[in-house]
């Protein structure tokens, strides 16, 4: 009889903690689950938007041959549109307002990484001739990839070796390519082709992320005075991943204190675009003069190829763009 007391006693312990233990095992999976979910429907939404930006993206032509393609002309606001609708769908909201501007409490910004700055597109308060206050998004003014050296040399950077600089001691701005500045400049910095990617490379992720801890701090202020508890913080992103992220024009959306049911989903997803991919070159003589097309529009009778723009114009090749 005794041992029957114990045996129930025992039970009435253990059973109660057994069946916890058995109901946050199967919340945590849950968790894995739909986070699982969540985070492919993120990473969809950015590779879509960033497949929008390659194929939008228009190469503004000029008369500087191969150096035209220093300005790109990004779609940005369709790149986020696709972005956005790409969420809705997913979480079922693409016909509920209410629920697409809740959901903007989560998202503290959406970066393009640009060619030769980035763009952060983040809530902006508004004053109404009534006094009262409005929030929209709005994509702010580029923001260059900047560096200024012991001596107040200025460069300012670019996804690749193009690079403008400013020289304190000959009180001029030069631009070209890192490679071609070197014979025309002392600048150390130039000179130096290691050093030189490794402060290019650190400038552009310095710029994104201190520029991305601004505006998140901004939107902690705004989420405050709107109810949201939630801190929101700038993600540790690997190194590994940022080198991937500044090699071609990319964008970054970040969700954070989302409210799944019982728990609190964060998340940041990168898409690289892949514009500036280079292609092979394919050279011909039209009419007597040099022409050289990217593969993507290439003659159908050429005379010789090239791994790059600027070695077919180095060659005399006039180089031609695909619009």
């Amino acid at each position: 009889m005794r041992l029957i007391k114990w045996a129930i006693f025992f039970a009435c312990i253990i059973l109660p903690f057994s069946w916890t233990h058995r109901q946050q095992v199967k919340e945590y999976r849950h968790k894995l689950i739909v986070e699982e979910q969540y985070n492919r429907w993120m990473n969809t939404a950015v590779d879509d938007a960033a497949q929008v930006l390659k194929e939008t993206a228009a190469w503004k032509a000029t008369d500087d041959s191969y150096e035209s393609n220093k300005q790109l002309i990004l779609n940005k606001q369709h790149a986020v549109t696709t972005l956005l609708h790409s969420i809705y769908v997913n979480l079922n909201i693409e016909d509920d307002v209410v629920a697409q501007q809740a959901l903007f409490f989560y998202i503290p910004a959406i970066t393009i990484v640009g060619y030769d700055g980035a763009y952060f597109y983040v809530n902006e308060r508004f004053s109404t001739m009534q006094g009262s206050e409005r929030i929209e998004h709005v994509w702010k003014p580029v923001h260059p990839y900047s560096y200024v050296d012991q001596h107040g040399n200025v460069y300012t950077f670019t996804l690749d070796d193009y690079v403008t600089v400013y020289d304190s001691s000959a009180r001029k701005w030069i631009s070209g390519y890192q490679h071609e500045l070197k014979l025309r400049s002392s600048l150390s910095l130039l000179q130096d082709d290691v050093r030189f990617d490794d402060v290019r490379r650190m400038t552009i992720i310095q710029t994104i992320q201190q520029k991305l801890e601004h505006y998140i701090n901004r939107h902690n202020e705004w989420a405050r005075r709107n109810g949201v508890s939630y801190l929101f913080t700038m993600p540790t992103i690997p190194t590994e991943q940022w080198n991937n992220t500044i090699n071609d024009i990319s964008i970054m959306s970040f969700i954070q204190g989302m409210s799944v049911g019982a728990f609190t989903y964060n998340h940041y997803a990168l898409g690289g675009s892949r514009i500036l991919q280079r292609d092979t070159w394919y050279a011909s003589i039209q009419n007597n003069v040099k022409v050289a097309y990217p593969e993507r529009c290439a003659p159908s009778k050429y005379i010789e190829t090239f791994s790059s723009d600027r070695d077919a114009a180095s060659k005399g090749y006039y180089v031609k763009r695909c619009y």
